[in-house]
This record gives C-alpha cells, structure tokens and sequence, in this order.
C-alpha cells in the first residue's frame, strides 16, 4: 500500500502541472502556477506536520480515512467544470523511445549535475527533519504533541515565502538563491546546536523553513532547468522521481547516524550542505520559467 501511494502521489505532481499548463491561456498561465506552487509548499510542509499533530487525536487509520473523503469531494467538484485542453495532449507511448531519451539527457554534463543536487537535497532535507525531531527530543524533551506542534512552525514561514522566493528566481536565477538559503540553513543550524532556549528554539526553526523553500527545487525551478523542447516531461518526471527517492532515503540515514549522537549527523549536514553550494556553483544554469517562455515561442509539452 505504500508503494502504491507513493507511485500515484508521484502521477499527480506531473498530473497537476500538465493539467495546469493546458487548461489556462498564455495570460493567466503564470499566476495559475504561482498558485500551483503555493499549493505544493503547502502539501509538502504543512502536511506532514499537521498529520504528526492529528495522530495524537484521531490515529492513522481516520487519518487516511478524512483523507480518503476529502480527495472524493475534491475529484467530485471537478466534475463540475469542463475544462478545455489547449492542444492535443495524448501521444502513443514507446518505450523504447523514452529510453533513448533517458539516455540523451544524462549524457549531457549539467543534466547529470542537477540531478544529483536534486537528489542530495532532497536526502537534506528529509535528513534535517528527522535531526531536528530528534534535536526536540533529546535538548529540549519534547514528546510527540510538543514535537507536532513545533514542526507546525516550520512550514508557515516558508509557505508565506514560497511565491516570492519563485518571483526573484524567474528574475535573478537560482544560483545566488541557492547559496543564500543554504547560509539561512546554517545559520538556524548554528542557533540550534548552541542554544536550548526555547524562543530561539522556535525562531531557528522558522529560519529553516525559510531556508528549505529557498533551496528545494521544486520551488526554485531547478528541475526545470534541465528542460529540453523534445524531452520536458520526461526530464521533468526523472527530476521528481529523484527528488522523492531522496526523501525516502534521508531519513534512514539520519535515523543511523543519530544513534551514534548529535555530532555524526551535524557534521554529514554540514558536508552535504557544501556538496550542495558546489553544485549550484559549478552548473551555471538559469530557471527560467519553463511554461511561461513556450507558451510565448508557441511550443509544446511532450508527456
């Protein structure tokens, strides 16, 4: 079961963006994905913590049931409108095609760069929710209501920042971003290796909010950097796909090294956050808006 929800989560990011590209026109396709990332930033952070909070009430099987009927009523109001497709959107899929495009992509030397710093920030930033689950526990004896709620602050900063932060990538690229939210990452590190207080506690977790939506690359658009006219979606796919293997692999890291204490795992942060700033540096690619800059040339999407 949870391979088949991580495989149909996985359906819906590109769902949703391929949904989102063909059913606006040119003029309202920016704000329609400016409101797509937004929604994004709030599944991904809001969402977990909110469910850590809702386990101490209602437990994980009305958890998946209250999910269960929303995403119902959800897909029901969908119903509701008829949503016209822009273009043709279905192509016959050849497997040993999209193969070959695999291939194509990641012989390209920046491609292959970028994946890897998608993948290694996605192991960061999993990795640094669990070291700082286990930051509460041990520093400050936090139980798993006090944990919840406290995590709870480490998406509303970043969900406040997300569009802006998209709105000055589009602008000025993503590498200088990238090297700030990596120092804001440090920083809030830092405060919370060196201190116990608690308003300092929340504080530094609300400058790693901050900090995670300015270097994940979803929002920043470093997935779409990688875009080539004839292989978008597939790269695109490849991009998440990495990103999500990530996540998944994080913890399990994480969760090894912090048996061993607190220095083990702050110091694989610390070497994956220069991992990390080496790999902005170094690729010297920009994240223009993908959707915005086809739909101006008249170019298509390839799922």
């Amino acid at each position: 079961m949870r391979v088949l929800t991580g495989f149909l989560c996985g359906c819906l990011v590109q769902l949703s963006i391929f949904i989102t590209y063909h059913i606006f026109h040119n003029a309202e396709r920016e704000q329609a994905f400016d409101w797509l990332i937004l929604a994004q930033a709030t599944g991904m952070t809001f969402g977990p913590t909110a469910g850590i909070c809702l386990y101490v009430y209602l437990g994980w099987r009305w958890q998946f049931i209250a999910l269960a009927a929303w995403s119902f009523l959800a897909t029901l109001s969908s119903f509701n409108k008829k949503y016209e497709f822009t273009i043709p959107y279905y192509k016959p899929l050849a497997w040993n095609h999209t193969i070959k495009k695999c291939r194509n992509i990641f012989k390209n030397a920046n491609a292959k760069k970028m994946y890897v710093f998608v993948y290694l920030t996605g192991v960061f930033h999993s990795g640094l929710f669990v070291w700082i689950s286990a930051y509460l526990i041990n520093r400050c004896h936090f139980g798993n209501e006090e944990i919840g709620f406290a995590l709870l602050l480490f998406s509303l900063p970043g969900l406040l920042m997300a569009i802006p932060i998209a709105k000055t990538i589009q602008k000025n690229g993503f590498n200088r971003m990238v090297l700030q939210g990596l120092l804001v990452v440090a920083s809030g590190i830092f405060i919370l290796v060196t201190n116990t207080v608690l308003w300092l506690v929340i504080f530094a977790i609300a400058i790693l909010s901050i900090g995670y939506v300015m270097t994940q690359p979803f929002y920043i658009g470093v997935i779409n950097s990688v875009y080539k006219q004839k292989t978008s979606g597939l790269s695109h796919g490849i991009g998440f796909g990495l990103l999500f293997i990530g996540y998944g692999t994080g913890p399990i890291l994480f969760n090894f090294l912090n048996s061993y204490g607190i220095l083990e795992p702050t110091m694989m942060i610390i070497l994956l956050e220069i991992l990390l700033a080496w790999l902005s540096v170094t690729s010297n690619l920009k994240a223009p808006d993908l959707f915005i800059q086809k739909a101006t040339e008249g170019g298509n999407i390839t799922v």
